[in-house]
Order: C-alpha cells, then structure tokens, then sequence
C-alpha cells in the first residue's frame, strides 16, 4: 500500500497544481484558498460526482477561469448552455468577482483514476456486486495501454464484516518519482454505512523536464475537446 498520495508525492515534479495564482501576503493566499473551495464545491453540488474528473482553476487580472473536466460535456453544459449559465451567476453573487466556466471532454474516461472511482462508487450504492464490478472495471482500465492498475475497496462490503478487497494488474511503482500515476479516492454511500474506493491507474513513465510554470489550464485541455468555444460560437 502506498503510505503518500502519490500525486502529492511528485507534485512539483512531474504532477501540476490543480490551482494556480499569484498573491502578495498571506491573507491573499488564505482568500484564494476559501474562494477555490467554494467555486468547487458549488459546481459538484450541481452536477453528478461520476462525471467529474477535476476541476481546474486560474487567476489572472481579467478573473477567474475554471475549466470542468469531464466525461459527459452535454449534462454539465445542459440544454442552450443553461447549466453553465446558472452555475456562472451563482458564482458571481458569491464571489462578487468575474468568473468564466468552460468545459474540457476527457475522451478515455476509463484511463482517469477520479472517473473509474466515481463510477465504482456509484455503482456500488445500486447494489452491484463489488467483486464482478471490480474485475470488469479493471479489465477496461487496462484495455487503455496504461502500464498498471489498481483497486481497493475498503468498509462493509455487502453488509458483511468491514474488509478490504484489492484487484490489481500490470506494475505500480509508487515510489519511482518518474512513474506518471493518477490516484483518486470517492466514498460510496451504501445502506450498510460507507465503503472507499480508491483507484491507482499506473501510465508512463516521465523521462523529459516538465514545465510547471505553465498555464495549468492549456497544460491540463492538451488533449481531448475545448466545448467553451464551440458554446460561444452558437450564440
């Protein structure tokens, strides 16, 4: 078992904060934080937990930019665009600052370790059973060309004893700092109290310098679809 979150352990290496701005003080710093909570916690309340994989944040003088990572860009745009419209406002009246919503697609969601556990966890409070669920998500996990991968459940699992269940494939080297590995953690609510699972997806490895000071956000919608424009070009 790893003992560190093995995105914390390489970030500033190989892995990118997930918020990026500048402050003078600490108060600043300490605001950012409160405001970064806020703006995430409003947008997961509105939308399913299972489709979002991040949620990515910038600042700059003109104001704040987030950007939705997800598998299923039609719900969290909605219908002429009403979801991100409402979401937008909201954080508006909170905030009482300027704040752009757009939307990424990840297109192989099942190479997305927040995706896959969303997707467990869910599935798991509809009473699926979790060892069936547990082979055949890590069948498709590893139909992605990834190198490794890993699955822990943890808590009563089916109204037995609280246990842990562990399906892994391929290697998972968490303490190599070059092995680019996505982790992620969600709890799922079942009527027999709550179950964690977590998901470790081992992709490459990460030989090459990595720019961190980049904008996290065109370092993070690299690949897959921008939908923020496409929205802006039908009005």
């Amino acid at each position: 078992m790893a003992k560190a979150n093995p995105k914390g352990f390489r970030l500033g290496i190989n892995q990118i904060w997930k918020s990026v701005y500048y402050c003078k003080n600490k108060k600043e710093s300490v605001k950012y934080t409160w405001d970064d909570f806020q703006i995430r916690s409003i947008i997961k309340k509105r939308l399913p937990v299972d489709i979002i994989s991040d949620i990515c944040i910038e600042r700059s003088v003109n104001g704040i930019t987030a950007v939705i990572q997800t598998s299923r860009p039609g719900i969290v745009i909605g219908s002429a665009g009403k979801n991100i419209d409402a979401m937008t406002s909201i954080l508006h009246k909170k905030l009482k600052k300027k704040i752009q919503i757009n939307v990424h697609e990840i297109s192989k969601p099942f190479s997305d370790a927040s995706l896959v556990a969303g997707s467990i966890a869910s599935k798991l409070e509809k009473m699926v059973h979790h060892k069936k669920l547990m082979k055949r998500t890590l069948e498709d996990v590893m139909q992605e060309a990834v190198l490794g991968a890993k699955i822990t459940l943890k808590g009563r699992l089916r109204g037995e004893k609280a246990r842990r269940e562990i399906v892994e494939a391929g290697s998972m080297p968490f303490s190599e700092i070059r092995a680019k590995i996505d982790h992620a953690c969600k709890v799922a609510y079942t009527n027999s109290g709550t179950v964690s699972v977590r998901v470790s997806i081992y992709k490459k490895k990460i030989y090459q310098k990595v720019n961190l000071f980049s904008s996290v956000i065109a370092r993070r919608t690299k690949k897959g679809s921008d939908f923020s424009s496409r929205r802006r070009q039908k009005r």
